[in-house]
């Protein structure tokens, strides 16, 4: 997965002052548009309202698309599919067999610490291990299980708006179950060393995300990734941003306009969204944030 920066940093929103960029662009081709809104998968209720421009753009747009069916995403099945995806089974060995001693002790370290049983960690697949290190700090932190993409799905759904996703779910579920293959140890080891540092990445992203800073979004988002975990990086942001970027021009070619949300981390750097978009021949706006509500007020369903 990275040095576990780029996962919890994925997942924080907060709203942009009077003057600041957003992370919020109008894309148009053609006499066409849709707008690209970088999102973070989790907030915190202190959070909300969201940032004014995001809901212009989906005040404007007939048709929302997120990267996957967040429908069958919040479905029962689909947790308790990933559970057991995630998790050994009686005898398929544990946690503990598939790490090096190192590894294995940072977990034991971790876990000593009183946030996760240690019995039930050695139950958890790598990749299900670093993803909960990151949960389990970011709800110390306040932060919940519901963003922007859920925020917008929710309202979409009660406007009856129509909504899509870029990749099919089964699709969108192995890129989760592949975290950081062949890297495990790695994984593990960063994961558990980063950990304490997720507050003080929290405040950089929420800076970051505030003032639709690409340059500062990608060091905190992609940077690391694409540096130390180049297979992961081409396969998590580079490989799925390609297979995205044909959908969007399509859309550009259509008199609906689509409010598309996905992740923060895959607008920014040459292999971004953004810069993809530019090189096609858009007109890529980044849209100047005007003054939001008082940041405080309880998310509305």
């Amino acid at each position: 997965m990275k040095s576990l920066r780029w996962f919890p940093a994925l997942l924080l929103v907060v709203a942009a002052p009077l003057g600041a960029q957003s992370s919020v662009w109008k894309v148009t081709h053609d006499g066409h548009t849709l707008y690209l809104g970088g999102t973070c998968h989790m907030l915190r209720p202190s959070d909300f309202p969201l940032p004014a421009e995001f809901d212009d753009a989906y005040a404007e747009a007939q048709h929302l698309v997120f990267e996957t069916d967040l429908a069958r995403m919040q479905a029962p099945e689909t947790q308790q599919l990933m559970l057991a995806r995630g998790m050994f089974g009686s005898d398929e060995g544990s946690l503990k067999d598939a790490l090096s001693p190192e590894a294995w002790a940072a977990v034991e370290q971790y876990c000593a610490g009183g946030s996760l049983p240690l019995g039930i960690a050695n139950r958890f697949r790598p990749w299900l291990f670093a993803v909960t290190v990151a949960i389990v700090e970011l709800q110390k932190l306040g932060v919940t299980l519901e963003g922007v993409d859920v925020h917008y799905f929710q309202r979409a759904q009660a406007d009856q708006k129509t909504v899509a996703g870029l990749e099919v779910f089964e699709k969108h579920l192995e890129f989760v179950f592949n975290l950081g293959a062949g890297q495990e140890n790695e994984m593990i080891l960063h994961s558990v060393k980063e950990a304490a540092e997720i507050p003080t990445m929290f405040a950089g992203v929420v800076a970051a995300w505030r003032a639709g800073d690409l340059a500062k979004l990608d060091e905190f988002l992609a940077a690391e990734m694409r540096r130390d975990y180049p297979n992961v990086f081409h396969e998590l942001i580079v490989k799925r941003n390609e297979a995205w970027l044909p959908q969007l021009n399509a859309m550009l070619q259509t008199g609906p306009v689509e409010f598309v949300l996905v992740g923060a981390g895959h607008l920014s750097g040459a292999e971004g969204l953004v810069a993809a978009l530019k090189a096609r021949g858009c007109t890529v706006e980044q849209i100047v944030a005007r003054k939001t509500s008082a940041v405080g007020t309880a998310a509305q369903p």
